[in-house]
């Protein structure tokens, strides 16, 4: 069928018809005509890695509209092609508020992913490709975990102010403070320690948060989310220099967590390599050109945004696939999980689709907290009643949460059985008992780790009296991501209590990834 367009002017705006249904043009009545080159154009990126706005596009619009039919000039043809990519999603016609996305994934989870796989090699590098993708030792870091709490602010906060993300990033470094690779010295001092934070404009201690002047690359790893979340250019660069600022002030931060946005934005509506890396050199000077094989001969430890910015995405222009631009950034060496952080952000909105193997790894590592974090990311990034894959494996992941068996006789090289004890340490019965025979547990030990086991006295008293016993055990377990704690039913034994006594003791340990908790307890827990 050949493509028509409607056209009618009101009150000096133009528009295109499709029966009753209007979109509103610029003023200019040069995209109101129909062009052949437009068409071919236009069918061209249908059938030629078709983003789905384009498809929409040219079911929605070419194939139910009419009128009579002008040339267009070449001019006028690449003027309409940036109205398209506009109005699709600019004009509330079209039933959503920003560009739709190559593939089924568009949740950052590709920037999560990144920093998981590089956790194992930041302080043990690798200049090879074919490394170990995830290993016993894979967890998320502070690069995660700021990513998450960047996105969060963008679901709660509007206006996008400093106080709301200062609050926000201090409430997920308090929930995590233990974790691979620990926080930057002055993002620690930032988070921690405000009685020592100088002010770096007058020298003074500052009396409460204020940036420090960083160009570190902390600013461009938390960014991915910006870049998946608006609807311009313009607004992703502002909104990930506000996300940037708060800590990351000095010019070169600021930059890379415009950089890191702009690439993730440009990826996600269609850009080509060839785009992306134009518009990054151009409006922030840095040099692409060098191939990360190259690179990878003299590359070594860099925590600036500007030696890490440009060969995180020169490891993306280099890759076929989203694997391979993890692999590539990896084996670069230096600062892995952060390289791997910002790749991973950009091929995830390149290539759309993450292998699903790779998407179910890495979410089985993330605590529940983030999980809903995504979850409701994602939600925002689609309208109408498209079901989203995406969602359904985020579903999937909570809902298939792993338990603690009831009955226990082996163990894995790398998981702890936690047990109820006394504090004497008679381990003469139930899980105690159990602990002794098989699980490296000492007589007369009645608190913490002993060999295979980890015991927690519940006989000494009430349930107020067991609560310090388990916090502890809490930040013991987030001080060992690389161990897995299976809890079992503690105090519900010979000591008498009921589920519902203990489970709340452990309301923090839903969010801890390598706790693993009985039914009955996150039963009560979801309640």
């Amino acid at each position: 069928m050949e493509a028509t367009y409607g056209i009618k002017e009101e009150n000096g705006i133009y528009q295109l018809m499709k029966g009753r249904a209007k979109v509103k043009t610029p003023r200019n009545s040069l995209v109101c005509t129909r062009s052949q080159d437009l068409e071919e154009w236009l069918q061209h990126e249908l059938t030629n890695g078709v983003d789905q706005w384009t498809h929409l596009f040219y079911v929605r619009f070419l194939h139910y509209s009419y009128c009579d039919s002008l040339q267009l000039t070449e001019e006028e043809v690449e003027q309409t092609r940036e109205w398209i990519k506009e109005v699709l999603y600019q004009d509330p016609f079209w039933g959503f508020n920003e560009p739709m996305c190559k593939g089924k994934s568009r949740i950052m989870l590709g920037a999560i992913i990144g920093d998981i796989v590089g956790s194992v090699y930041e302080f043990d590098n690798t200049k090879r490709m074919d490394f170990p993708f995830f290993s016993q030792r894979s967890t998320f870091t502070d690069d995660s975990i700021m990513t998450v709490a960047v996105a969060e602010w963008l679901l709660t906060d509007n206006e996008h102010t400093h106080d709301s993300i200062e609050s926000i990033m201090v409430k997920y470094a308090k929930d995590f403070p233990f974790h691979t690779g620990g926080y930057g010295g002055s993002f620690a001092q930032w988070l921690f320690r405000l009685e020592a934070l100088v002010d770096c404009k007058t020298g003074k201690i500052a009396g409460k948060r204020v940036p420090y002047n960083s160009w570190g690359n902390g600013a461009a790893m938390r960014a991915s989310a910006v870049g998946w979340k608006f609807r311009t250019l313009d607004e992703t660069e502002r909104v990930a220099a506000l996300s940037a600022s708060i800590t990351h002030d000095h010019p070169e931060g600021i930059k890379g967590a415009q950089a890191t946005a702009a690439a993730i934005f440009l990826a996600r509506t269609g850009s080509s390599k060839q785009e992306i890396k134009e518009y990054i050199e151009q409006r922030f000077g840095y040099d692409l050109d060098t191939h990360t094989d190259e690179i990878r001969k003299t590359y070594g430890w860099e925590d600036s945004c500007q030696g890490t910015v440009p060969p995180a995405i020169r490891a993306f222009l280099d890759s076929t696939d989203f694997e391979s631009a993890v692999r590539i950034a990896v084996s670069l060496g230096g600062d892995s999980d952060t390289l791997a952080c910002i790749t991973g952000g950009i091929a995830e909105a390149y290539y759309g689709e993450i292998p699903r193997e790779i998407f179910k790894a890495a979410i089985d590592m993330l605590p529940e907290s983030f999980l809903h974090v995504l979850k409701v990311f994602e939600q925002g990034s689609f309208y109408g009643d498209r079901a989203s894959v995406v969602g359904q494996r985020l579903d999937d992941a909570l809902s298939s949460r792993r338990y603690t068996p009831e009955n226990i006789s082996s163990l894995e090289e790398n998981e702890v059985f936690v047990f109820g004890s006394n504090l004497q340490g008679s381990h003469g019965g139930g899980a105690a008992a159990a602990a002794v025979r098989y699980f490296g547990a000492i007589w007369g030990q009645g608190v913490g780790m002993q060999g295979q086991s980890y015991a927690i006295p519940t006989m000494h008293g009430g349930v107020d009296a067991i609560r310090p016993y388990v916090d502890e055990f809490i930040i013991y377990a987030k001080e060992h991501p690389e161990l897995t704690f299976l809890v079992t039913r503690i105090g519900c034994g010979i000591a008498g209590f009921r589920d519902a006594d203990m489970a709340p003791l452990f309301a923090e340990a839903l969010d801890v990834p390598n706790v693993v908790l009985p039914k009955t307890f996150v039963d009560v827990l979801k309640k």
